[in-house]
């Protein structure tokens, strides 16, 4: 019975269904009535929000679905309330930080925004929960974030998608809504580590303090507080 619940709670039906949602959005052809404008003045606010589930292009769709599929995956899988609310923060941010920014742009397709968001997520909260027991996974999630920061300047300055092909499926990279994604994700991570260290360090300071305490109930605590902390 709870083996059932703790599978159910880990699988990733969320980016599953994202991933539906943007497929079916695709096969129908509603990439002209689900991308943002950046000049329409916020007419059509769905479009916030629908833009991130069509594409330009069949290796565009592959490479932003897929790459959310699996970042998604992990995310979700791990904590499914900080996955939700980096692709929500995301989803929601992006369009309005491109109107403010980079209004030539246009218009704006993709999902490529959200899965820089979540892939910082993940980067950050495997640096700082493996830097003392898993030093090199550590270091592995390390070297792919100075990566994803090299990748950005490349289509900064080249005006081309590294993986996805842009110029056959008539588009430009957009670099600020990597940009945007990524620092949500960082914020999420960096907020969702220190919560989690909250519990731990109320524990640790107030047993010293209660020396009327027994040292069990101390101890006790002490074992609550890791618990928090691992949670």
């Amino acid at each position: 019975m709870n083996t059932s619940r703790t599978r159910f709670a880990r699988f990733p039906w969320i980016a599953l269904c994202v991933v539906a949602a943007s497929c079916a959005a695709t096969l129908a052809g509603l990439g002209p009535r689900c991308e943002f404008r950046l000049h329409q003045n916020f007419t059509d606010l769905h479009t916030i929000f629908s833009c991130h589930l069509c594409h330009w292009s069949t290796s565009h769709v592959c490479w932003s679905l897929g790459t959310f599929l699996i970042l998604g995956g992990v995310a979700e899988a791990r904590d499914r309330r900080a996955f939700a609310t980096c692709a929500f923060l995301a989803a929601l941010a992006i369009p309005p930080t491109l109107a403010a920014f980079q209004p030539a742009l246009g218009s704006y397709r993709g999902m490529s925004g959200i899965d820089s968001a979540l892939f910082m997520l993940i980067a950050i909260d495997v640096v700082f929960g493996s830097w003392r027991t898993r030093r090199r996974l550590a270091l592995v999630a390390a070297s792919l974030m100075g990566a994803f920061c090299l990748k950005i300047l490349f289509e900064q300055f080249r005006h081309a998608a590294v993986f996805a092909d842009s110029a056959g499926g008539g588009f430009v990279p957009v670099p600020l809504a990597h940009i945007t994604g990524a620092a949500l994700g960082a914020v999420v991570a960096l907020v969702r580590r220190f919560n989690s260290r909250v519990p731990t360090i109320y524990a640790a300071d107030s047993c010293p303090s209660e020396r009327s305490s027994s040292s069990s109930s101390c101890s006790s605590r002490g074992r609550w507080g890791m618990a928090a902390s691992a949670e």
